[in-house]
C-alpha cells in the first residue's frame, strides 16, 4: 500500500485497483507461449546451469511476484512493474547472446508486457515507487493494519517529532499515509518504536492476568478459612456423631 488509510471504516490502499489490474496482467503473461520458463525460480541444478546466482544477483519469476501481490509486498503499480521487468531482464543477461533462443524470448516478453502495463488505468505515479525495502514495507502495513485511530495519532505524534510528515488529507476528512515518502531508517524507527510499545502492552497484560490469578488466589484461600461458618461446624459435628453410631452399632458391648 502506497497510501494507507481511507478513513478507519475502510482502511486500504487507494492503489488496490490497479494491483487488482496487475495481479491480472500475470495472469495472461502465464498463458502465453514459453512462459512457463519464468513460471517459478530459476534451479541452477535441474538446468545444469550452476554460475545462475553467480551473474543473476536479483533473481526474479512470476510464482514469487504473484506471492507478492497477494502478500501486499507492492506498493503501487509501477513498484510491480520493476520485479515484472527484472524477470525478462534477468533472462537476457544471462542469456547475453543476442541471436540465443532465450535471450530473444526475454525481449520479446519485456514488449509484451510493456504493451499491457500502459492499459493499466494508475492513480500511482512512477516516482512513487518506495524508498523503503519491500520487507520494511510490508513490516509498516501490518502495522497500520493493526492500530486504531487513537494509536495513529500517537505515532503520528512520535513521526512529528522526528519531523516527518508523512500524512496528506483526502477528500471528505479522510486521511492517506504515505508510505512512498518512508525509507529505511524511518521504518526501522517506526517498527521499533511499535514493537516497543506491543511489547509493553502484552507486558502489562500478563502483569495483570498474573494480578488477577494471585487476588482469587487469595480469595480462594480466605474463603477457605472463613468457611468453618456455625452451619458448617454444625455438619461436621453431625458426621461425627453419625460415625460414632455406627460404630457402636456394629461394635455392641458383651
Amino acid at each position: 500500500m502506497e497510501n494507507s488509510g481511507l478513513g478507519w471504516d475502510e482502511k486500504q490502499s487507494v492503489f488496490a485497483k490497479e494491483m487488482e489490474m496487475c495481479a491480472q496482467l500475470v495472469q495472461e503473461v502465464r498463458v502465453l507461449e514459453n512462459a512457463e520458463i519464468f513460471a517459478e525460480p530459476v534451479d541452477p541444478i535441474a538446468l545444469n546451469i550452476p554460475d545462475y546466482y553467480q551473474i543473476i544477483k536479483h533473481p526474479m519469476d512470476l510464482q514469487t511476484v504473484e506471492k507478492k501481490i497477494l502478500a501486499n509486498r507492492y506498493g503501487n503499480a509501477y513498484d510491480f512493474y520493476e520485479d515484472l521487468k527484472l524477470i525478462f531482464q534477468n533472462c537476457c543477461e544471462y542469456n547475453d547472446n543476442p541471436s540465443s533462443f532465450y535471450h530473444q524470448v526475454g525481449l520479446n516478453f519485456l514488449k509484451i508486457c510493456a504493451t499491457k502495463f500502459k492499459k493499466i488505468e494508475k492513480l500511482s505515479e512512477a516516482q512513487q515507487i518506495s524508498k523503503c525495502s519491500t520487507e520494511n514495507r510490508a513490516a509498516l502495513e501490518d502495522i497500520l493494519s493493526r492500530i486504531n485511530a487513537r494509536e495513529l495519532i500517537k505515532l503520528l505524534t512520535y513521526l512529528n517529532g522526528l519531523g516527518v510528515n508523512v500524512v496528506s488529507l483526502g477528500e471528505n476528512g479522510s486521511f492517506h499515509v504515505l508510505l512512498n515518502e518512508i525509507d529505511d531508517k524511518i521504518a526501522n524507527a517506526i517498527i521499533l518504536h511499535c514493537n516497543q510499545k506491543q511489547t509493553r502492552h502484552v507486558q502489562q497484560q500478563q502483569q495483570f492476568t498474573t494480578r488477577r490469578k494471585n487476588s482469587k488466589k487469595v480469595q480462594l484461600e480466605s474463603g477457605t478459612l472463613v468457611t468453618r461458618s456455625p452451619l458448617a461446624h454444625a455438619k461436621v459435628y453431625i458426621h461425627f456423631f453419625l460415625l460414632i453410631l455406627f460404630l457402636q452399632y456394629n461394635n455392641p458391648r458383651s
